[in-house]
């Protein structure tokens, strides 16, 4: 078995926080001939100790291994968290992954800690590697231009909840995505010129913009299309509807039910909200169609 240098965390979203951890980790792991591994959760953690605390997840488990490798990570593993993982001390859960990986370094998270007997201190995680034979070292924040903060998952949901995409997108180090299926709806908007895919995302726990209408791309079996997305309740429809997302992909043409479609946000063009008529809504959706073209250049 070759030997490892491992990173560990739920790495939601992989934002470039997550992105300057893993090329660290690579460039180290280089440097001593391993190989580099993260380790990662099937679902949050918090949805197992605390489910109504769980945040909503930024990304898919196959989105976030794809952009783990697309980092520098050579392996991606996904552990399932459970009562028995939640009960290790640091000290068994090093050991755990060192016995199975050959674990010889382990790059920490600087907000990351671990372990059953709630260690906070970096020298503690030291002091622990160093009885099992693996070096432990700090991984640095990485903060953005304008921001007061360091990146996390957290701010990216926060800008997402808030309708800033382009926050969202630059603390992601690209655009932010929804992956669902294309299921049936009520068909108004072909009604209208401006026929629409009703996207349900794969995962329940979906992380999703504030309602309004968005600059979009679709991407539809590895083609991308220019497309506009409207989430909300429709409100010049009826009242008391589901809020859904509602994607325009522009210049396509056929079925796309029981379909996946990967739907990529690039700019907030407005909040949603209810029209007079019909005709009111198209003559709307054609000047923002006009400003959704404008972004895709």
């Amino acid at each position: 078995m070759k030997h490892t240098a491992v990173a560990v965390g739920m790495f939601d979203g992989v934002h470039r926080g997550h992105q300057a951890l893993v090329r660290e980790l690579r460039r180290c792991a280089q440097e001593r001939g391993l190989e580099a591994c993260v380790i990662t959760f099937a679902d949050h953690p918090m949805r197992h100790i605390c489910p109504e605390k769980a945040p909503r997840l930024l990304t898919t488990c196959s989105q976030k291994a794809q952009y783990l490798r697309q980092a520098g990570a050579d392996e991606v593993l996904a552990l399932d968290f459970n009562d028995d993982l939640r009960r290790l001390t640091a000290r068994e859960f090093m050991r755990m992954i060192s016995d199975r990986l050959g674990v010889r370094l382990w790059m920490l998270g600087f907000n990351h800690r671990f372990g059953s007997d709630g260690i906070r201190d970096f020298a503690d995680y030291a002091r622990i590697g160093a009885g099992l034979g693996i070096d432990v070292e700090l991984a640095g924040m990485e903060v953005i231009d304008g921001m007061h903060l360091p990146v996390s998952s957290s701010l990216v949901r926060e800008a997402l909840a808030d309708g800033r995409i382009d926050e969202a997108c630059i603390m992601l180090g690209r655009h932010f995505s929804i992956i669902g299926t294309v299921e049936a709806g009520q068909r108004i908007g072909r009604t209208i010129g401006f026929p629409t895919a009703n996207v349900k995302p794969l995962m329940a726990e979906q992380a999703i913009p504030a309602g309004g209408v968005y600059a979009c791309s679709a991407v539809i079996d590895g083609a991308e299309w220019p497309a506009m997305t409207n989430i909300g309740c429709r409100p010049t429809i009826g009242q008391g509807l589901s809020s859904t997302i509602e994607t325009h992909v522009i210049g396509f043409e056929g079925d796309l039910y029981d379909r996946e479609i990967e739907v990529r946000f690039l700019r907030r063009l407005r909040d949603e909200r209810k029209f007079d008529s019909l005709d009111d809504l198209r003559r709307q959706l054609n000047f923002d169609l006009k400003n959704c073209l404008e972004s895709q250049k």
